[in-house]
């Protein structure tokens, strides 16, 4: 694949150390909300933000710093990273699923998710914490409930009791020879999605009945801090700094709709929210840490794989938007690091990949289970372990809330929405990494839109899907806040 080689090496380990095939590995799975990729210290840390937690795995492990998930919101990534399935083909592309296909749903959790393919080559499977996965134990779509999907579901929990759980499971699992894929789900950063209490001068925040919900309490034992610090912290450097790309994207579409849905934020509004947005990314990485520290001191942590990612990311206040659901780098590139016997230490920024349509082929890859014929993702176990080259592919192909998208050689970002005209957006990732410029309507690149287009409008008729003009499109967006 031309220009996506280029590997950072930390330190050199063979795979000497790799568990042979007669003691297949366990595997930890741990999964965080609305994490972007750039949200761990040791690989983008710029001191505002520390996650020494996983800085742990990434000095240890292998990071794939280059990698999407499949649809930027919780449902349909998380349906993509457990069945290694297209989010668009079930008719899941927002945090809801479909009840006309519940029984499709119910039998992809019963036979091929990656809970079954385990269990199909004789592990036991643990949960802790989200799950937000469609229907499972005939629940209803988009909530979290606590689902099956061939798992031993230990908590709903998905604060600190996924953690105390799994500190439990680590000290009081019997060791009877049977390999296990425990998963710890982690609920934050997602509880940025409390900002209208930390971020607008709420009247009486306390009596907000967001409040009453856990994101709300854990967003009141911030506003007493960022009330402390006061305006002028928050508009000096020391708080933060906008990003790069804070102005909007010239010429994009979507803009109005942008605009619409997220309203007016002033300067103080964002950096405000960038400094909340970093103290839960520091919450969570705490949470992870007492998970971690419970697994190395278990009689596990010499055959046991770790795998930390994250469902999606969030804007944080780039092209002045904020949260999911959105076609940018900021909701779509997420971690994916790798940890434990054989792996190699380094990190590759360069090679795409996804953590939808991959992870189900890595880990069965892993547990030496089968994988579907059909899946489209591919394994990244040997090139983890150094057994091979990075995994060769001319395009990634993504999927969205009423878009689809072209990821080609790691550069051009080609996305199509499915809005009145199919109007198409065209990034060059590589001389413009912030997505300020679509070149759709530059005539110098007609012939490369031409080629997007035809890879593209193939990906949708082998998957059977048909481009509409009128897709639903739903965000989450802010309040109208006061300046």
């Amino acid at each position: 694949m031309h220009g996506i080689k280029t590997i950072t090496t930390l330190s050199i380990l063979g795979c000497a150390t790799a568990v042979s095939a007669q003691e297949r590995p366990n595997i930890l799975l741990i999964i965080t909300d609305q994490q972007r990729w750039d949200m761990v210290s040791a690989l983008h840390g710029d001191g505002y933000f520390s996650t020494p937690n996983i800085d742990r795995l990434v000095k240890g492990g292998f990071s794939l710093d280059n990698t999407y998930c499949a649809n930027p919101i919780s449902v349909p990534s998380r349906w993509s990273m457990f069945t290694g399935e297209s989010t668009a083909q079930f008719g899941i592309q927002d945090n809801t699923a479909p009840v006309s296909r519940k029984e499709a749903f119910l039998e992809v959790a019963g036979s091929r998710s990656l809970g079954a393919l385990l269990k199909q080559a004789g592990y036991r499977n643990y949960y802790a914490g989200k799950s937000h996965l469609p229907f499972g134990e005939g629940k209803t779509p988009g909530g979290d409930k606590a689902i099956n999907w061939q798992f031993d579901h230990i908590t709903k929990d998905d604060r600190l009791g996924a953690v105390e759980a799994s500190e439990k499971f680590f000290k009081e699992h019997p060791r009877d020879g049977q390999p296990f894929l425990f998963v710890v789900s982690l609920i934050n950063p997602h509880d940025i999605g409390a900002d209208k209490l930390v971020i607008v001068d709420h009247p009486n925040p306390e009596k907000s009945p967001q409040a009453t919900k856990p994101a709300g309490i854990n967003a009141l034992t911030y506003l007493p801090k960022i009330e402390a610090l006061g305006n002028d912290y928050f508009l000096s450097d020391e708080s933060g700094r906008l990003p790069f790309n804070y102005a909007p994207t010239d010429h994009h579409p979507q803009s109005q709709i942008f605009q619409k849905s997220y309203g007016s934020y002033s300067e103080l509004m964002w950096k405000k929210y960038i400094w909340f947005y970093h103290r839960l990314v520091e919450q969570v990485d705490g949470e992870i840490g007492r998970v971690l520290d419970a697994f190395e001191q278990s009689p596990y942590a010499d055959n046991t794989i770790v795998i930390f990612t994250s469902d999606h990311g969030d804007m944080m206040a780039s092209h002045r938007l904020a949260k999911k659901n959105i076609m940018y780098n900021e909701c779509q590139r997420v971690p994916l690091i790798f940890y434990g016997p054989g792996v190699q230490h380094a990190v590759d920024r360069t090679t795409p990949v996804c953590n939808g349509w991959d992870l189900v082929p890595t880990l069965c890859d892993i547990a030496g289970a089968s994988v579907p014929a059909h899946l489209r993702g591919v394994s990244l176990w040997d090139y983890i372990c150094g057994k091979s080259e990075a995994p060769s592919r001319e395009y990634l192909y993504l999927e969205g809330s009423n878009a689809f998208e072209i990821i080609q050689n790691g550069r051009w970002a080609y996305i199509l929405y499915e809005s009145a005209g199919n109007p198409a957006v065209l990034f060059d990732l590589e001389n413009d990494p912030g997505q300020m410029h679509n070149l759709a309507e530059d005539p110098a690149y007609r012939i490369k839109m031409e080629e997007l287009r035809t890879i593209l409008d193939g990906e949708l008729k082998d998957r059977g899907l048909i481009l509409t003009e009128d897709r639903p499109y739903s965000i989450s967006g802010l309040v109208k806040g006061r300046k």
